[in-house]
């Protein structure tokens, strides 16, 4: 904001304004806030070749390098401008006694305010700040408009610096028998009201507006320098107008090539209707579906969409997935308590295990009695969830997942989730999963064990007496509450417990039938959940799952 302010108020030194209070005020929370910062640069890291630099030695010397210089230079003329503004308030309390030393020291400082031009420097470290805001940006359409009306400030700023220099140029030259300035009484000999600051500024922001349009005004140069400086700012009015122009032009095209098909659908839409005379009412309702079909269906870009993503290094891919990825999952409370308890396994998830998927309308993701591959999280769109063809579909929608139990058990599908629209899944391999449980630490795997024992237990005591499994998860408060049970240990549950070499936990299990109702198995057909009994080891199976 300090430089915003800067690049404003400066070129206004070229007016009177040396009783303004706000402006030095300003002038000293800027100088302030500069020599604070000043310092901290050296501990603020940098980006080299995609790695983030933190090294307290690499962060020095690459300020030495770059902006130390600058930033002292520019430091030590705000002070040098703060001490001179000092010297001059005492030299006017004492004018009598100054004599001479008063004129000269004035004329001194007038020339000097042309420095404070070199303070607008530190505006090239917002450049990286505006290159963030528009990466940040997702919609082209807004990034476009964004670039359209930053040209248009561009013009409006260079326009503000003309108008100052244009004016400093008559006032201050007083060696000049005859200015602008005098000629059309602005320091106010005829008509005092014109020397106020607004109709001075915006006579001069009208001559500099003049320069780079096709307009006139009354105003015109009436020396040598006022002519050479005209026809120089028309040179660059010239320069900058047709580059205002182009810039202009060209958003404007992308704008349109962003609608193109947009527009050739809705003319192929107006030939078939006007050749088929459809009813004027039919084909309103017919646009408005299109339009609300569009708005709330618009296809989400893949990975694989962009073949420019393929060529970054695995670092980076990395870095990606789990900026991606990393949200989706911690929607759910458990795998959220992983990322926090194995930050390391948890990315190594996010960059093996997940991958995009994406369903056309009423094309199916899986079907009934398929094999599960894993678990899955709905990321856009609307799904439907059959567990005959007797009952109502589930809906299931963006934030939801299916099938976690796939992860702690061999499963398949007792229903069938198809797409009602176009939608997005992202499916955690089980795979993979179980592959890269297998590499964490023996406390990880414990919380995994206990969790999935936790889990599926709940999950086949949730089902009614001659009820069906289902893929569909329990709710977000139940898996919160089984989370907390096994973060905090619970000694009433054996399977709970960390020495899980020591104790079996034995829980009713249920068969799924195509032909009828589910079945209990009886207690010598128990089965082992979430623990590693004597007979099993890690490479057999790391989660030590159940069949059902």
């Amino acid at each position: 904001m300090l430089v915003i302010w800067d690049i404003f108020a400066i070129p206004m030194n070229a007016f009177e304004l040396t009783d303004i209070v706000s402006l030095y005020i300003m002038s000293w929370v800027s100088t302030l806030f500069w020599t604070i910062d000043f310092p901290t640069n050296f501990f603020l890291g940098f980006y080299r070749a995609g790695h983030i630099v933190t090294s307290p030695c690499a962060i020095a010397a690459q300020y030495l390098r770059t902006w130390f210089a600058v930033d002292l230079g520019v430091l030590a003329l705000d002070w040098f401008f703060i001490f001179l503004d000092l010297t001059m308030s005492n030299v006017e309390e004492d004018t009598d006694a100054a004599g001479n030393n008063y004129f000269r020291i004035a004329r001194m400082s007038r020339g000097l305010k042309v420095l404070r031009i070199l303070r607008l420097v530190r505006l090239a470290k917002l450049f990286p700040k505006f290159h963030s805001a528009f990466i940040v940006v997702q919609s082209d359409f807004i990034r476009l408009s964004m670039g359209a009306w930053f040209a248009v400030v561009i013009v409006v700023v260079m326009n503000h610096y003309v108008a100052c220099a244009w004016f400093a140029l008559g006032y201050w030259d007083t060696q000049a028998p005859i200015t602008w300035i005098k000629v059309y009484d602005l320091n106010g000999v005829k008509e005092m009201w014109k020397l106020e600051l607004a109709y001075q500024y915006f006579t001069s922001l009208h001559w500099a507006l003049c320069q780079f349009t096709p307009a006139t005004m009354e105003v015109m140069a009436t020396n040598t320098a006022e002519r050479i400086f005209t026809v120089l700012t028309i040179i660059l009015g010239l320069i900058s107008f047709s580059s205002f122009v182009s810039n202009i032009t060209s958003s404007m095209t992308q704008l349109r090539n962003l609608n193109s098909e947009k527009h050739k659908l809705q003319s192929s839409l107006r030939t078939y209707f006007s050749q088929n005379e459809v009813p004027p009412e039919v084909s309103k309702a017919i646009y408005d579906w299109i339009g609300s079909h569009r708005k709330m269906h618009r296809l989400r870009v893949h990975e694989q969409d962009i073949d420019l993503l393929a060529e970054m290094p695995e670092r980076l891919r990395s870095k990606l997935r789990e900026a991606v990825y990393g949200p989706v999952m911690c929607r759910h409370p458990f795998l959220q308590e992983f990322s926090e308890v194995d930050q390391k396994g948890f990315d190594r998830l996010c960059h093996q295990a997940l991958q995009e998927m994406r369903i056309s309308t009423e094309h199916t993701v899986f079907m009934k009695k398929d094999k599960a591959v894993g678990m899955y999280f709905v990321t856009g769109g609307d799904l439907d969830y059959w567990k005959s063809a007797l009952q109502e579909p589930v809906p299931v929608s963006t934030g939801d997942w299916l099938s976690e139990i796939a992860l702690w058990v061999q499963w398949r599908h007792c229903g069938t989730l198809s797409a009602k629209c176009a939608s997005d899944v992202f499916i955690l391999d089980a795979d993979i999963f179980r592959s890269v449980i297998s590499g964490c630490s023996r406390i990880t795997k414990r919380l995994v064990r206990s969790y999935a024992a936790a889990f599926v237990r709940h999950d086949c005591e949730a089902v009614p007496a001659n009820g069906w499994l289902s893929d569909l998860c329990c709710s977000q408060e139940a898996i919160q509450a089984l989370k907390e049970t096994v973060r905090n240990g619970s000694s009433s549950s054996l399977w709970l417990r960390g020495d899980s070499a020591e104790h079996e936990a034995k829980i009713v299990g249920i068969e799924t039938s195509e032909s009828g109702p589910s079945r209990q198995t009886s207690p010598d057909e128990h089965v082992h959940v979430g623990v590693r009994t004597p007979l099993q080891s890690d490479s057999e199976d790391p989660l030590g799952r159940c069949s059902l």
